[in-house]
């Protein structure tokens, strides 16, 4: 019996394995034909995604994207296009993937093909101790700066 289950675990893996590299599709086709992944990401949203003080681009999104890399046997490229051009979408085979901390929603879904979240972070509203605003609502009436296109938008 367990033999069988064996068996059955591993084809089912074999099977997993190779829906996804079918499924995959035109994108990683490209990645393994030019040997590199092409990966775009905000410059300036630490600790996620920086230049460093060497003028690289650096942080816990470009680590991402160089693990993936390194694991589909290519170079990792980074590049770090305005964040209104990364959500725009309509690539048309410039970069491959965007690590690059971005909330899916209705809107950039439109645009982008998003797969399955790798960390999540929610947001929260950090005041000092004697702020008047205690809560969410608050707000209300007041500014608020956030980045254009991000879910705090």
């Amino acid at each position: 019996m367990q033999g069988k289950l064996t068996t059955a675990a591993s084809l089912l893996l074999s099977f997993s394995a190779l829906s996804f590299h079918v499924h995959a599709g035109e994108t990683l086709d490209r990645v393994e034909k030019n040997k590199e992944l092409v990966a775009v990401m905000d410059q300036s949203y630490p600790p996620y995604s920086f230049i460093n003080e060497n003028n690289e681009v650096d942080g816990f999104d470009a680590d991402v994207v160089k693990a993936v890399a390194e694991r589909l046997g290519v170079k990792a490229t980074l590049q770090t296009p305005s964040w209104e051009v990364i959500i725009a979408g309509h690539w048309r085979g410039r970069w491959d993937v965007c690590i690059c901390s971005m909330t899916p929603d209705e809107q950039k879904a439109q645009v982008l093909d998003f797969v399955a979240p790798y960390y999540s972070s929610p947001a929260v509203l950090v005041t000092s101790v004697d702020s008047p605003i205690k809560s969410n609502a608050d707000l209300e009436g007041k500014k608020v700066g956030v980045q254009q296109g991000s879910t705090y938008s």
